[in-house]
């Protein structure tokens, strides 16, 4: 685990920062694994309901 210290001076700073730094992880991580954008929320949820192949799937009938 690895802590990040927060040092803005005030609480909305913080979660704002602690937000945008989990957005570049996450932005990071699924270019890392080779996900688009689209997909990466619902894999990563193990949700199939917005992911791009079953919207494809849907499409093509």
């Amino acid at each position: 685990m690895t802590e990040i210290e927060l040092d803005q001076p005030t609480f909305i700073r913080q979660y704002f920062t602690a937000l945008e730094f989990i957005q570049y992880m996450t932005l990071d991580l699924g270019r890392a694994r080779e996900t688009e954008s689209r997909n990466l929320i619902s894999e990563a949820a193990g949700n199939p309901w917005y992911h791009g192949s079953t919207i494809a799937a849907e499409n093509s009938h």
